[in-house]
């Protein structure tokens, strides 16, 4: 729900919702919105493979050195910001159809 000040609320969480089809529309409706949380979530077996192979250099790595690489705050800041970025521009990039509300383009 979204109050007059364009303010998003949650009025219900369902941890066990239900699938079930009971008319075309109310089918459509939720193949969409199971399409589109998958297509936002970014799952894909190619990403999958890449991060698994990411994590096999990174392990290699601290093997032969027998360290791991730490990042001072300011280089973790810049990563979590730069990840952020990328999460940001991908959802505006797959939105859909559906119109981003928050945060607002003056809030950026």
């Amino acid at each position: 729900m979204i109050d007059s000040d364009l303010k998003p609320w949650l009025i219900e969480v369902n941890s066990s919702p239900s699938f079930k089809t009971e008319s075309g529309l109310d089918a459509r409706i939720k193949r969409k919105l199971v399409n589109d949380t998958l297509i936002l979530l970014n799952l894909s077996y190619k990403r999958k493979m890449r991060h698994i192979q990411s994590q096999k250099n990174e392990m290699k790595k601290r093997m032969l050195t027998g360290k791991k690489v730490r990042l001072t705050a300011e280089e973790k800041e810049e990563k979590i910001r730069q990840k952020q970025m990328e999460r940001d521009e991908f959802e505006k990039n797959n939105l859909h159809g559906y119109k981003l509300i928050y945060p607002s383009e003056n809030e950026e």
